[in-house]
């Protein structure tokens, strides 16, 4: 995963905990999330360090959304969780 500036500067190249990353999407523009092929969402500081690695699925996790009440993702074991 990598963050781009506004003049397309990588300023970060960051490593799942897995090799592919499914999903992203930035939460109230201070964090990032990430769905990942191992079946974990990861929270990312903009820095690029990792802030939380939340597991619950068993399988892939395809996406993943933020709201101003909580998160939503998909999964491949046949669950949302909201």
């Amino acid at each position: 995963m990598k963050l781009w500036n506004r003049v397309y500067t990588s300023t970060y190249a960051a490593t799942h905990r897995a090799d592919i990353v499914r999903g992203l999407t930035v939460m109230h523009g201070l964090v990032i999330l990430s769905a990942s092929h191992d079946g974990s969402i990861m929270l990312w500081a903009q820095s690029g360090k990792v802030l939380m690695v939340m597991v619950g699925h068993t399988s892939i996790v395809y996406s993943v959304d933020a709201h101003v009440s909580g998160l939503v993702n998909g999964s491949e074991d046949h669950i949302a969780k909201i």
